[in-house]
């Protein structure tokens, strides 16, 4: 099983932040049930959803979050029954 990631988006932005807008970081796999997290630096939940066709826009509580890297965590059941978990980390540019 490989879970995509649309980071490549997230990618061009820090390159080219005036030629791509990223506005949400999303995860696209092919999934029966999953939560994706994103934590500040300090380990506080910034934004969690089941729905994985809402992603992070770089708020919480529509609050714009300050610059600086967050940790994303997926934890997955794929469509074959087995536990999938996944992490890394987002830049996140104003």
């Amino acid at each position: 099983m490989s879970v995509q990631f649309r980071q490549v988006i997230i990618c061009l932005f820090l390159l080219f932040p005036h030629l791509v807008k990223a506005d949400t970081f999303v995860v696209t796999p092919s999934l029966k049930a999953a939560v994706l997290t994103v934590y500040s630096r300090w380990g506080q939940v910034v934004f969690t959803t089941q729905d994985l066709q809402r992603g992070w826009d770089g708020t919480r509580q529509n609050v714009p979050l300050p610059a600086g890297d967050y940790v994303w965590m997926l934890k997955a059941v794929d469509i074959a029954g087995q536990e999938v978990q996944k992490s890394g980390s987002i830049l996140l540019i104003r």
